[in-house]
């Protein structure tokens, strides 16, 4: 009778943690005189929200839990920026309609946000309907029509440190990328500081299968930061450099020669008591403009050597 009694409490638990496993992932409908926003802030994680007519949304929306948006139509009359933001969650439009006045209709923002646009179309964008920033979209069977700047952002925001991930299953889309964004790159994402704005416009646009592209290369300066004789070395020889800033003294070892193409060497750090560079016996430097921006009491020395080369 004891072995009975347990038995029917453990199934009655298993019964209640099934009933509220269920309960926690719900259709919700939302129809023309609804609150699309009040039913996303309400919703469970999973829920599947179904649009049952034409849904007005005039504020931005951000979403932090995973979710499906499905059916029906959303029109945005008022440019609100990004009229969705997807953030730390997945979130899912199946067969939607969005007419936007907005700069975006949907931005997916940050490593750990995930975007899925299937069978749905995206009227409008005055910018590009989708922005993925550093995140991650699957675009499949949608219309995007836009007049702005392309169909789909490929961006990296100023705090963003990953790149974007955008998967197309038969889905043609033209992709995005402002000045900003390489800049962003060339500072922020792991690997990519020692590259210059063409090489990583270059790599990014392999990452992307079946897409086209609008690649806006950053027309200035291209510099590296460096910090002993190697690494100037290997930054001179690489000749892609327009700068290269040094974050100390340099020492140039003996019979080394250091040819370059008009690079500024450029001395960071304060070594206002020596010299920035300090040739060993035989070394040469040529065609290099060597600046102590104010750091350095002497910009090039021969120290207890005699002999050794500036041209």
């Amino acid at each position: 009778m004891k072995l009975r009694k347990l038995l029917a409490l453990a199934m009655a638990a298993v019964l209640a943690v099934s009933s509220a496993s269920v309960a926690l992932a719900d259709d919700v409908s939302v129809g023309e005189s609804d609150d699309l926003a009040t039913a996303i802030s309400n919703a469970n994680e999973d829920d599947t929200i179904i649009l049952t007519g034409d849904v007005a949304l005039d504020q931005p929306i951000t979403i932090t839990k995973d979710l499906t948006i499905k059916g029906g139509s959303i029109t945005n009359a008022a440019n609100v920026g990004s009229l969705f933001v997807i953030k730390n969650a997945e979130v899912k439009f199946d067969g939607v309609t969005i007419n936007t006045a907005s700069n975006h209709a949907i931005q997916a923002y940050g490593k750990g946000a995930r975007l899925l646009v299937a069978n749905s179309t995206i009227n409008g964008g005055a910018f590009t309907s989708i922005l993925v920033n550093g995140a991650f979209a699957r675009l499949h069977k949608s219309n995007f029509n836009t007049k702005g700047y392309a169909t789909v952002e490929y961006g990296v925001g100023e705090k963003v440190t990953s790149l974007p991930t955008i998967e197309l299953h038969d889905q043609q889309v033209e992709l995005y990328v402002d000045a900003s964004t390489i800049k962003n790159i060339q500072a922020n994402v792991s690997g990519y500081q020692n590259m210059t704005a063409d090489e990583i416009a270059e790599e990014i646009q392999k990452t992307v299968k079946g897409a086209t592209w609008d690649v806006t290369v950053p027309d200035e300066e291209q510099t590296i930061t460096v910090s002993d004789w190697e690494g100037l070395k290997s930054a001179v020889e690489a000749d892609k450099w327009d700068t290269i800033k040094v974050n100390g003294a340099i020492t140039v070892p003996a019979k080394e020669t250091l040819e370059g193409n008009g690079e500024r060497i450029v001395l960071t750090e304060d070594v206002a008591s020596g010299a920035f560079i300090t040739m060993g016996a035989g070394a040469t430097l040529k065609n290099l403009v060597i600046d102590t921006d104010g750091n350095a009491k002497h910009g090039v020395q021969f120290y207890k050597v005699n002999s050794g080369t500036l041209d």
